[in-house]
């Protein structure tokens, strides 16, 4: 009887060890940081609701944090186990071509007033570029015109009609990255 009860025990200790082993594989340690993270030109830290995470020398933020900041959609497909992260959509928020106007020429006058002179020409354009609406303004500080009549571009300032997130891209300066203004900006400002 005696040998039975040990050797019941043994076997039971050694499907537990077992059973915590295969448990412990599947678990990973990671560090939590508190790293500032900028992302065009912008910290993000604010937006994050989820701890920074390090783990084997990579960082980690949570996708549904990353797609807040960028204002995307995400969804999860419980059934096909799928995560489809896209830019929001829905309502048009700017379908006023004078609004648009009136607002990349603001953004021009805030960040270029000093380039601006009697010779500066502009062009508002209506564009479509995949799924997204634009409204898009060239700039030429210096008056001059392409073959087609509008202005050589010294600057663009790019409206996104979806949600209201501004681009601008001075083509003057070849290593300067764009500056993206984000609705959120504006609003804090």
């Amino acid at each position: 009887m005696k040998k039975r009860k040990i050797c019941i025990s043994v076997m039971i200790m050694m499907v537990i060890g077992v059973t915590v082993l295969a448990a412990a594989e599947n678990k990973i340690e990671a560090n939590i940081v508190n790293y500032m993270i900028v992302a065009d030109d912008a910290p993000m830290n604010d937006y994050l609701g989820d701890p920074i995470i390090s783990y084997k020398d990579r960082t980690y933020v949570s996708l549904r944090d990353y797609a807040n900041y960028y204002d995307k959609d995400i969804e999860w497909d419980e059934e096909l186990e799928m995560i489809t992260m896209q830019d929001k959509r829905g309502e048009i928020i700017i379908n006023d071509e004078e609004t648009g106007e009136a607002i990349c020429n603001a953004v021009l006058h805030e960040h270029f007033a000093d380039r601006i002179t009697d010779k500066t020409i502009s062009l508002l354009r209506d564009v479509s570029i995949g799924r997204d609406l634009y409204y898009i303004l060239d700039v030429s500080f210096g008056g001059y015109v392409n073959y087609f009549g509008g202005p050589v571009q010294d600057v663009q300032v790019v409206l996104s009609r979806y949600t209201g997130k501004i681009t601008i891209k001075d083509l003057e300066d070849s290593n300067q990255n764009p500056h993206i203004i984000l609705p959120r900006e504006r609003a804090d400002n």
